[in-house]
């Protein structure tokens, strides 16, 4: 993939993350998708990574004890 591509595919990622709370939320989460979708400096996809990247982190340290227990 190429820089382009692989930003695409993360701001399609963290769309569609929000559209599972579309309902719940409405006003909230539907400027956000607006805002994730119109940022031209690409703000407000950055703050999803990086929550992203944390809640990633989290998880393969819990994955990895995980396994380690099972083996």
């Amino acid at each position: 993939m190429n820089d382009k591509q692989i930003v695409e595919y993360c701001r399609k990622l963290v769309r569609a993350n929000l559209e599972q709370y579309v309902d719940e939320n409405s006003a909230f989460i539907l400027a956000t998708i607006y805002n994730l979708e119109n940022d031209k400096t690409d703000k407000e996809l950055l703050e999803h990574c990086y929550g992203l990247k944390e809640l990633f982190e989290k998880c393969i340290e819990i994955l990895e004890k995980k396994n380690a227990k099972n083996k």
